[in-house]
């Protein structure tokens, strides 16, 4: 396999794995929102 061809494929596995990241630190920021509210 040619490498620019694989490193096409990381690049494109690596965007896919930041979105999912970015949605799952949202989730996160939110559930930490709540627990805190929950403290109080």
């Amino acid at each position: 396999m040619k490498l620019e061809t694989r490193n096409s494929k990381l690049e494109t596995r690596n965007s896919k794995l930041e979105t999912r990241n970015s949605k799952l630190e949202t989730r996160n920021l939110k559930l930490e929102t709540r627990n805190l509210k929950l403290e109080a």
